[in-house]
């Protein structure tokens, strides 16, 4: 089955010029957590907003207990133990996936322009770079068999025939991002979401995940729905959408599916760079098992380390934020159905249940929505 890697951009250099200013509006808001709170004390004060809507602001923020938990050490290529550093990064620098998909036969198209003249060398580098950094990850990719340039918008329509009709995986990025700024970090990524579509594993716990006293193997599932706001909304329903791990004790690979009050306690992400992370509530509905609150803490935790798209640990647990990835991806693909049943002044939700979109089979166990 041939695998496709899709390249989408956007004009020549309005990229790079984009990323500089996000850059500069990044290095404004790495602020530590002392300087932000006095600096929100200090707004309050100057500005006397609170006395016009007649209420009062305690000047001390709330002080509530909390603890740090270590982080767990990865696996990742070999057997050996990998230590992640004090702001919960893994590193990839001389290091390889645990299990590598090598890529035989794929295609590269440029939806930006049809001038392929004007690109075809940035082209040509941005291939090596990737195949380089492929490499340098323990897996092999050949060169592309078709390089082709095109001019698109919409890119929706392409992701739903390749994932239900032909069946081959995609992966898009910004030209700005290949041809201009092609860093090491932005490269590796990039064939760590590759690797994951292809049915590889990038890197796996080293202390195994708690079985619950069971011999058998153990399921996360994560599950969660999208919900249409546009205008159109009492036409399109929701879109509801389940994965589970297929394979134990990793339990780092998913498959996916889509369908038209207990304890609980809050968990920030890691190491915020911008401190501006939000914190993840999580509720205990049913607990069989009886955990307790440090074992079923620091299962989380362990779980958001195996994040298959970066090196860095996520907020959200991967089933859940797998799941969203999942049913968002399931709400493109109505978008274009949407496009295509426009003209048609019978349009209803019922036509979208009955042509909405089935996954080809070579793509139903595999995490092709990463």
């Amino acid at each position: 089955m041939d695998r496709g890697n899709y390249q989408r951009g956007g004009g020549d250099n309005t990229g790079r010029g984009e990323q500089q200013i996000g850059g500069g509006i990044q290095q404004q808001q790495v602020v530590g957590g002392p300087p932000q709170s006095s600096g929100i004390n200090s707004y309050l004060a100057f500005l006397a907003i609170t006395p016009n809507f007649e209420i009062g602001v305690d000047r001390n923020m709330t002080c509530v207990l909390g603890r740090i938990l270590p982080p767990p050490d990865l696996k990742l290529g070999s057997q050996s133990r990998h230590h992640v550093n004090d702001k919960c990064q893994s590193s990839l620098v001389g290091k390889s996936v645990v299990e590598g998909k090598e890529i035989q036969r794929w295609a590269l198209i440029d939806f930006s322009s049809k001038n392929h003249r004007d690109l075809k060398r940035q082209v040509d580098v941005f291939v090596d770079k990737l195949k380089d950094r492929y490499l340098r990850l323990g897996i092999n990719m050949e060169e592309p068999v078709v390089k082709h340039f095109t001019h698109m918008n919409e890119l929706s329509a392409v992701g739903k025939v390749s994932e239900t009709k032909i069946g081959i995986v995609t992966q898009c990025c910004l030209s700005s991002n290949a041809y201009y700024n092609a860093k090491d970090q932005f490269l590796a990524n990039l064939c760590l979401k590759i690797n994951a579509k292809l049915g590889g594993s990038n890197m796996e716990l080293m202390e195994r995940l708690p079985n619950f006293g069971s011999e058998d193997n153990v399921m996360f599932i994560g599950a969660d729905v999208n919900h249409h706001t546009g205008k159109d909304s009492d036409k399109c329903p929701s879109i509801a959408a389940v994965v589970a791990t297929v394979n134990w004790p990793a339990a780092n690979r998913y498959a996916a599916r889509v369908e038209g009050f207990g304890r609980s306690y809050i968990r920030k992400y890691h190491f915020g760079q911008l401190s501006t992370s939000k914190a993840t509530h999580y509720h205990v509905l049913h607990d069989e098992h009886g955990f307790s609150s440090d074992r079923l803490q620091k299962l989380i935790y362990n779980m958001c380390f195996t994040f298959a798209r970066c090196t860095k640990p996520v907020s959200l647990v991967p089933p859940v934020y797998y799941a969203d990835l999942v049913a968002y991806r399931g709400r493109m693909f109505q978008e274009v159905l949407m496009e295509m049943n426009a003209s048609s002044s019978t349009t209803s939700s019922v036509s979208f249940e009955q042509s909405f979109y089935k996954l080809h089979n070579d793509l139903q166990n595999i995490m092709f929505f990463v």
